[in-house]
């Protein structure tokens, strides 16, 4: 899947992956975690999300990456925030008011392009990636890490049923893919096919979403 694919989307407006509020996980989950001290949080392939405004809002300083200039504008449109832009070789840089962007390509994004984060939030991030891909991406999202934490969110449904993106992840490959880095929690696990129509008009009869705690051993 090259990087113009992504790009296509947000310029067609076929964005139905993302969501126009806090996504409900974040909210159920996060307070329950260990994050005194309000530490740096990061966000892969964030979007234009709205999470990045709940975790500035409890006080977390907070990074997404993102490919798409259209989707970091319309976040700073949309949020009404106004962001001071960095210009570098291979990326630009927005923040303001405790959240900062990076735009550009998640996979040449340095560690001393961000603040070292407390945790990383992946909520729609893995579940982008084709099978091809998901080494690659869990290896530079552990190295980007420097030892965080992750939340991370995925969807899981018969892949003869729909093609991706979103793909299907399934725990037994969580499990696979970071086992030998981190202790896996395993949080919630629950039927949402009902939350997703798109998913239920293209014919998906189960659509299970899971939420996992990822801790560096």
């Amino acid at each position: 899947m090259e990087p113009s694919f992504w790009i296509d989307r947000w310029n067609e407006g076929q964005i139905g992956f993302h969501l126009d509020r806090v996504h409900p996980a974040l909210i159920r989950h996060w307070p329950a975690l260990d994050h005194a001290g309000k530490g740096p949080v990061l966000v892969p392939l964030c979007g234009k999300s709205q999470d990045l405004l709940y975790f500035k809002n409890l006080g977390h300083p907070v990074t997404g990456i993102e490919l798409s200039p259209l989707a970091v504008e319309a976040f700073w449109n949309e949020s009404g925030i106004l962001a001071k832009l960095t210009q570098t070789e291979t990326h630009r840089h927005f923040e303001a008011e405790g959240i900062r962007i990076i735009e550009g390509d998640f996979f040449t994004t340095r560690p001393d392009q961000i603040e070292a984060p407390a945790w990383v939030y992946d909520r729609a991030a893995l579940i982008a990636m084709p099978p091809s891909l998901r080494d690659r991406y869990c290896q530079h999202l552990v190295f980007l890490a420097r030892g965080a934490s992750i939340l991370l969110i995925t969807l899981d449904y018969d892949p003869t049923e729909k093609e991706g993106p979103p793909f299907p992840v399934t725990p037994q490959e969580i499990e696979t893919r970071y086992a030998k880095s981190h202790t896996i929690r395993l949080l919630e696990s629950r039927d949402v096919l009902a939350e997703n129509l798109p998913f239920k008009q293209q014919g998906v009869s189960t659509l299970t979403e899971h939420v996992f705690l990822l801790t560096p051993n």
